[in-house]
């Protein structure tokens, strides 16, 4: 998967061991301290060779149990980048290639880890989504057919199982799952996988940070990042400790090239382990639901919303009979705990809520009018995915709102389709760019269905409510985007 500034594209990942991070260790080490390396027992030389050795007891104890996994699909789609077997997903060909014909098959190449003798195999999704063919390699160069037990677009995860032929026992050698929750920054990391088709390419670094998310990649995003080398055909490769545990499942790249620049992202071991054995066991993931969305709140939001660590996630939308509103969770809510956990943002509160079983009663924090409430809500198994986004609309010019750079109309009759009345708010058709309005996010299209918790029917309303609007203080709107995302937005009126 490859992330870059402007375009986040799917793509593979991961590595080749090279010993200069052991080399720039010893090096970097001053001859004053030579003394010291010799009282723990050896001199600068020795550290080098020992550490050297760590390197050479996982490389030797994983490997066999990574292999390279290639997925054909039969019909791919027109848009996609052609049939170039290590520019599976899309990236761009930087020397401006030949793009395959429309319909031919497309290829892709990744890695995988054998986590179970028998042939179980994990990797990430996009390596192996929509393949109608799927082949696995194994370190002593068998060619083996495989077939995806499932996999779970969300966390990038998939799971495929080797198919052995009649008669035939697989007894694979397998690598052990790793506890991620122990991993900390500045630990040593080993990544291995097929980069560019280069199997068991071996590559060395160290944890970078932890808990990268909000990156837009996944739904469910909360990252090892790690400079160990990781490039296309990587995807699905581990992440290893000295131990030879997997500690991540390799899955991205951060670069504008698609080549490696030094950042790298793993999905935590952990977190595969979960998906993993819900795979396995019932073929697909369900996950909790509460029947609300949120929003990241800011500094001025917390100050709106009375919210004195200015942390949590604001609840900016509820549905009708779903787990929260029957908990009489309210929209403007800042929910600041969940199961007993702290939740500082959004996404926090997303993960949370994903990983609890249906059916269970889930103890819920809320800050609301300054005031902390507690809530019982019953989990939900979350429904199917279906999102429909309104259309671009033509509305007529009608005079801006100097002051907050805002150009407004009423809602017309036609927007009737979208399940709005003509009495349902104040309709942005244009933003000053520069402007306060700018500034804070709103863009054409947006409906403006409250002010500082005052109903906006139409565009008249919102005027007299400019009018008197806090001049000083924070100002918030309610607004609507699209078919159903509602958010709030903090404004500041201009002098």
């Amino acid at each position: 998967m490859l992330l870059s500034k402007r375009a986040t594209s799917m793509s593979s990942v991961l590595s080749t061991l090279g010993f200069t991070s052991a080399l720039l260790f010893c090096s970097v080490l001053p001859a004053t301290t030579s003394w010291a390396l010799e009282a723990r027992g050896g001199t600068p030389q020795d550290i080098l060779t020992q550490t050297s050795a760590a390197f050479n007891q996982v490389a030797t104890k994983a490997t066999p149990a990574v292999v390279s996994i290639s997925a054909i699909k039969s019909h791919g789609d027109p848009e996609e980048s052609g049939g170039n077997p290590h520019n599976p997903f899309g990236m761009p060909d930087p020397q401006g290639g030949l793009t395959r014909p429309p319909n031919a098959p497309s290829f892709g190449i990744g890695s995988g880890v054998v986590i179970r003798a028998d042939g179980i195999i994990l990797t990430n999704n996009h390596v192996v989504s929509h393949a109608d063919r799927v082949t696995v390699v194994l370190d002593d160069k068998r060619q083996m057919k495989a077939k995806v037990l499932g996999s779970d677009p969300k966390t990038d995860i998939a799971v495929v199982q080797i198919i052995a032929p009649a008669g035939t026992k697989l007894n694979l050698p397998t690598i052990e799952l790793g506890n991620s929750d122990q991993v900390k920054v500045g630990d040593w990391a080993v990544a291995i996988g097929s980069p560019f088709g280069l199997s068991h390419t071996v590559t060395s670094g160290i944890i970078s940070a932890k808990g990268r998310g909000q990156m837009g990649v996944l739904d469910t995003e909360d990252f090892i990042q790690t400079d160990a080398a990781i490039n296309p055909g990587n995807s699905g490769g581990p992440l290893l400790n000295l131990n030879s545990q997997m500690i991540g499942l390799n899955a991205a790249i951060f670069s504008q090239t698609g080549g490696f620049v030094g950042i790298g992202f793993s999905i935590p071991s952990n977190l595969v382990h979960k998906i993993a054995d819900e795979i396995i066991a019932h073929g697909k993931i369900t996950r909790g639901y509460l029947g609300l969305l949120t929003q990241d709140i800011d500094g001025d939001l917390a100050t709106y919303f009375k919210v004195p660590l200015k942390k949590g996630a604001l609840i900016s939308q509820v549905t009708l009979n779903g787990p929260a509103a029957k908990a009489h969770a309210q929209i403007g809510d800042v929910v600041t705990r969940y199961d007993g956990k702290m939740v500082n943002n959004s996404t926090e509160l997303k993960d949370l809520v994903s990983k609890s079983h249906a059916g269970s009663k889930v103890p819920v924090e809320v800050v609301r009018d300054g005031k902390t409430q507690a809530l019982n809500v019953t989990v939900l198994e979350q429904p199917g995915e279906g999102f429909q986004q309104a259309g671009q609309v033509s509305p007529a010019t009608v005079p801006e709102k100097p002051s907050l750079g805002l150009t407004l109309q009423d809602i017309p009759p036609d927007f009737k389709s979208l399940g709005l009345s003509p009495t349902d708010g104040a309709l942005i058709v244009g933003v000053r760019p520069g402007s306060k309005a700018f500034d804070s996010g709103l863009m054409p299209g947006d409906i403006i269905v409250k002010a500082n918790g005052t109903k906006i029917s139409n565009s008249a309303d919102f005027v007299k409510f400019s009018k008197k609007m806090d001049r000083d203080g924070n100002n918030v709107l309610y607004v609507q985007r699209g078919l159903d995302r509602k958010f709030f937005i903090p404004l500041k009126n201009e002098a």
